[in-house]
Order: structure tokens, then sequence, then C-alpha cells
């Protein structure tokens, strides 16, 4: 659930481009825009943290650690509100650990399911003993 500061007034949710722009830093005039749109509260959702990461790794090539360290530091300002942080913050850490971003984000996503069923025997070592729904895997 989003945060309670969020349920009363609307906010603005930003596309993974903004993001990208204000973390990457590589176009001056979209950063300045992208920070002035980032000084107010904003929603991140779960597919935008999804694509961010993609995008890191794919276009600008970077580690997991640094792709990790970014988005903590990221979901750490005080005007960035995410889907259920504490279990963002868990699949970031997995995702440091060696997991596949999209596939602990999909068990974020499906964290109100009884069980998450899959034929990918990865997905439940990546997430490890503390994953937020059960995995089934199918056989």
């Amino acid at each position: 659930m989003v945060e309670e500061r969020f349920a009363r007034r609307l906010v603005k949710a930003v596309d993974t481009n903004v993001v990208l722009r204000l973390l990457i830093a590589d176009d001056t005039a979209q950063t300045e825009i992208a920070e002035r749109a980032l000084a107010d509260p904003v929603l991140v959702t779960l597919t935008v943290l999804l694509e961010t990461a993609w995008v890191m790794r794919s276009r600008y090539s970077f580690s997991r650690a640094a792709i990790a360290s970014v988005l903590l530091r990221f979901i750490d300002r005080p005007v960035v509100t995410v889907e259920e942080p504490m279990l963002v913050r868990w699949a970031i850490d997995r995702f440091h650990l060696g997991g596949d971003f999209a596939d602990l984000i999909h068990l974020v996503s499906a964290r109100s399911a009884t069980s998450f069923a899959t034929f990918d025997r990865a997905i439940a070592r990546a997430a490890g003993p503390d994953s937020p729904i059960p995995i089934e895997t199918l056989a």
C-alpha cells in the first residue's frame, strides 16, 4: 500500500525517463527539469523501478552493486514514495546478491496472493527464505 502521506492528496507519479535523467544526469537540460519535478513528493511505481534498473544495466552498463546503491539512495529521498518500501528494499538487496530484479519485483507485486507459481527454480533460490510470498515451483 502506498504510504499514508499520499492517501489524502493527489501526487504526481513519475516515469522512468524522469528518474533516469535525475540518476544518470547525462542531459543537462533534462536533468534540471527532472530535479524540479522531483522537488515535490512523487510516487515511483514498481514498474518504473524495474525499468530503471533494466536501463541502468542494459544501456549504461552499471554493475549490480552500483544499481543497488543508486536505487537505495533514490528511494531514501524524502520526496520519493514507493509501493511496499520494505519489500522494495528486500528486492534490491536480493538483486545485489545475484537475483533477477524483475523476478523479485514480480514477487513484491504478487504479495497479496497465496503463492507465486513458476517453472523457474532460480526464483526461489534468489528470493531466499524471506520471500514476501511462498514460491511454488511447478514440475
